[in-house]
């Protein structure tokens, strides 16, 4: 994504079905098929001028049809919500529709990824929330951004671990290191650097 941004390009429609996983672990970002010079996002749209991308991931500019303020930092909520399902297994904002997602486009942010689980730690908590920011001004520019702000924060593997409920109802530790290794992973790598 970073490697995108520095050459000028949004994507508009990050999210876990576009980042794919290849036979050697690799990470790639898919579909750019909606993906626009940023310094033309607004001349871009669907005829119409209707709503481009996932409305589960978009950010609020893109919602509300705001073409003209699109930019790297959009792509940078939207990876933010995508790092957030995958700690959480919730999307930020529990939109069954399109219409529902809108209506939330105006409220100013979604809970917390340690409303969810509790304990995140306070530093992943806070990234994913200045990803989320309904003001593109408080985020992450773009992917780099966000790469190196994750690597400040980055904690150690065996350090956390988040507990989710199994099918079973027990508390699942293993699970845990999956779905966080795999976050950590998949948003490290699609922003164009591998975490270690």
């Amino acid at each position: 994504l970073g490697h995108a941004h520095g050459r000028g390009v949004v994507h508009r429609d990050i999210k876990p079905s576009n980042v794919m996983t290849t036979l050697d672990h690799g990470v790639k970002i898919i579909d750019f098929g909606i993906a626009v010079p940023a310094e033309s996002a607004d001349d871009r749209v669907t005829e119409m001028g209707a709503f481009v991308g996932s409305y589960r991931y978009a950010a609020p500019e893109q919602l509300r049809g705001e073409h003209d303020r699109v930019g790297p930092w959009t792509d940078t909520y939207a990876l933010g919500a995508t790092l957030y399902e995958l700690l959480t297994q919730h999307t930020p904002f529990e939109a069954a529709t399109y219409a529902d997602r809108v209506a939330y486009a105006s409220h100013p942010v979604p809970y917390p990824p340690s409303h969810y689980v509790p304990e995140l730690p306070p530093a992943l908590d806070a990234l994913v929330m200045k990803a989320l920011h309904p003001d593109p001004n408080q985020r992450f520019y773009d992917g780099d951004e966000f790469f190196e702000a994750l690597e400040a924060c980055r904690v150690r593997r065996r350090g956390w671990l988040p507990r989710f409920r199994s099918s079973r109802g027990s508390q699942s530790e293993s699970w845990g290191l999956k779905i966080y290794s795999a976050a950590m992973t998949v948003v490290c790598l699609a922003i164009g650097l591998s975490y270690v």
